[in-house]
């Protein structure tokens, strides 16, 4: 925790008033919020007339360990901190104790029930990442107290978006049900329905603090704004630049805030005092593409290029192994899998939030269960859960008759058992015109025997249908586990091994999702999955630059990118969030150079080509073997026979090289 400049310091030193306080990440808002609580203690206010809010669970734990490790008070002394979902919750019940009635389970999550909803109403199926946006927009109907109006223009293809939400919402209320965004909705409501309700929370809070209140929606800012008399202080502390999850698409502005407020007061933290100044640099510049961009030094950050993204999961054990403070981040869990599969495997204790969600992905569920079938075509189980799939459509009735053909002879198979069955030619066919190819695909290799499932089994049509492609991150982490381990019984087993991988034990090596590192800090970072196909797949990509953003921001003294190539033999390119990192990080002024020697080296380097003669500065005659662009590298083979690879900008910035 740093400091912050005084002046902004004295100006919450003041026990009344209205206060908007921007920040950026790094600059304090936290540090100031804990001083103002502490003077608050100090002028004598009880903290029973103080209500601390966040937009999270984890952040309260944050906040109360902050509080406790610099202040020695009484337990009966200590301020309390809330998530805005325990305060809303807390509004409710009040209300229902009022008035009577069923007071409404909160639920994390509807998706699955939308998902049904959508099948069922307009024959519609969703894969998982346009079925979470749809899931958001339903959930920011709520949170912006939208109307019914407004809601009717909202389209997605194929879906009368109106009618799914109000059927939604009826679903909700017949069994007494609401989600998190309902609870912040549904409290703003109360408390307009009910005054003798509003008027207990203004006598009992006189002091609102919000931290991260970027993460706030408009029903909460309104609900607060409701017991916000005009004699009681409320302080919002601000980052817009910061991540707000999906029930939180609201941004109060200041000039919002002080038309609630007319008195209000805007307090800016403009300095990070958290990350190296390079750092800090980088991240402003982007997130803010008109920022002055002043970069001192570049080795703040690396990026490391890998052949596959096999590779890339030996280059972070090697990090792993040289840095015990090295921390690998992923925007998803199930991307941890294969750096979890090597630590493990050598013995080095580590910490991971949770990467069995993999084990969860349906498409992951049908190739394990597929693998298990053409390793095993005794598995009539496996046959009956994935035969569908793969486009045999057994009946239920065909199924029977296999199942008591290989109970009578235990030498049938599930494909032997289908030849001898009394099921119609064209039904059998199905399966028939495959048998001699799955026979011989059970002694195939991992990698080959995945890509006769996604080629030959047409299991690549069935997974198009749900919007899934083969460089779909789970299928990359699948297929590099099958490189990996190229026996498909071993495989399996690794894979049955790893489900149990759940250490809760805290390590000085941790992996981590992006969803997983609230209210932590760390010094170095390695980001495991940097390629277009891993970030590609969420529809609002301006969130997503919030959301690294946001990432990049908690990372105080050095972060690694791992890039590959290549992934299940397709060619991979970087998100293009990390190629404007890594051209970021290129901008150096200190090695500014004339237009004229600009055309210069680009004169050189359109004449640089395999087989060209050249002359090093230190090295001598050569002749070159292949200039690599994308690694800033070129390799050349000098008269001793021997080849190096030396670094492409700085022999052209260096004029190290001629003709």
């Amino acid at each position: 925790m740093g400091s912050f400049n005084e002046e902004s310091e004295q100006k919450l030193f003041n026990i009344d008033g209205k206060y908007y306080v921007k920040g950026r990440s790094g600059s304090g808002k936290t540090t100031l919020l804990l001083k103002r609580l502490n003077y608050l203690k100090q002028e004598n206010v009880s903290f029973k007339q103080v209500l601390n809010l966040t937009a999270y669970k984890e952040d309260t734990r944050v906040l109360k360990s902050l509080w406790m490790t610099e202040h020695d008070y009484d337990e009966d002394e200590q301020p309390s901190f809330k998530s805005i979902y325990q305060f809303c919750y807390q509004v409710l019940y009040r209300y229902h104790q009022l008035h009577g009635g069923i007071q409404p389970k909160v639920s994390r999550d509807f998706r699955l029930q939308v998902s049904k909803m959508i099948q069922e109403f307009f024959q519609v199926r969703l894969n998982h990442y346009e079925l979470d946006e749809v899931y958001k927009q339903l959930c920011t109907c709520r949170s912006m107290l939208m109307t019914n109006d407004e809601i009717s223009a909202i389209s997605y293809p194929k879906i009368n978006f109106l009618y799914l939400y109000q059927q939604f919402e009826e679903y909700k209320k017949q069994r007494a049900l609401m989600s998190y965004e309902d609870l912040m909705a549904e409290a703003y409501q109360c408390l307009l329905k009910e005054p003798q309700l509003c008027d207990e929370l203004r006598k009992q809070i006189h002091f609102i603090h919000v931290d991260d209140a970027q993460n706030l929606s408009l029903a909460a800012h309104k609900m607060l704004g409701l017991i916000t008399e005009t004699d009681r202080s409320i302080v919002l502390f601000i980052d817009n630049d910061q991540y707000a999850g999906s029930h939180a698409p609201y941004r109060l502005q200041f000039e919002e805030f002080q038309s609630y407020f007319p008195d209000a007061q805007l307090i800016e933290l403009k300095h990070n005092y958290r990350c190296d100044e390079n750092i800090d640099e980088m991240i402003q510049k982007f997130m803010h593409s008109e920022y002055d961009f002043h970069l001192k030094d570049d080795s703040v950050v690396r990026f490391v290029t890998s052949k596959d993204l096999e590779a890339t999961y030996h280059q972070a054990l090697v990090l792993a192994k040289n840095s015990e403070k090295m921390v690998f981040l992923s925007r998803e869990h199930f991307t941890l899998l294969p750096l979890a599969d090597l630590l493990d495997q050598e013995g080095i204790p580590f910490h991971v939030t949770d990467f069995h969600s993999f084990f969860r992905d349906d498409t992951i569920h049908d190739l394990i269960t597929l693998f298990r079938l053409l390793t095993n075509p005794k598995d009539l189980y496996a046959f009956t859960l994935i035969q569908k799939k793969i486009g045999f459509g057994l009946s239920e009735r065909n199924l029977n008759e296999i199942e008591q053909l290989m109970q009578a002879d235990d030498n049938l198979d599930v494909y032997s058992a289908i030849s001898n069955s009394t099921m119609r030619a064209s039904t059998k066919a199905r399966v028939i015109d495959h048998i001699e190819e799955i026979r011989i695909a059970q002694h195939l290799s991992s990698v080959k025997l995945l890509l006769f499932i996604i080629k030959k089994l047409n299991y690549e049509d069935y997974i198009k249908t749900k919007g899934v492609t083969i460089k779909n991150p789970n299928i990359l982490v699948f297929a590099t586990m099958a490189q990996r381990y190229s026996d498909p019984k071993q495989l399996l087993q690794r894979l049955q091994e790893l489900v149990s991988i759940g250490d809760e034990q805290e390590h000085p090596i941790a992996l981590h999702s992006f969803d997983q590192v609230k209210g932590k800090v760390f010094e170095e970072v390695c980001f495991l999955d940097c390629l277009d196909a891993f970030y590609r797949i969420f529809p609002d990509q301006q969130q997503e630059r919030r959301f690294l953003y946001s990432i990049l921001s908690k990372i105080t003294t050095r972060m690694v990118f791992l890039v590959a190539k290549t992934a299940f033999m397709q060619k991979m390119s970087p998100h293009e969030f990390i190629h404007d990192l890594y051209q970021l990080m290129k901008t150096k002024e200190a090695n500014q150079v004339t237009k004229q020697q600009k055309s210069g080296k680009r004169s050189i380097k359109a004449n640089l080509r395999p087989g060209k003669r050249v002359m090093h500065k230190t090295l001598g005659k050569g002749r070159i073997r292949r200039v690599i662009p994308e690694d800033d590298q070129i390799e050349i083979v000098f008269a001793d026979g021997i080849a190096k690879r030396l670094k492409l900008s700085a022999c052209l910035e260096g004029s190290m090289l001629s003709f």
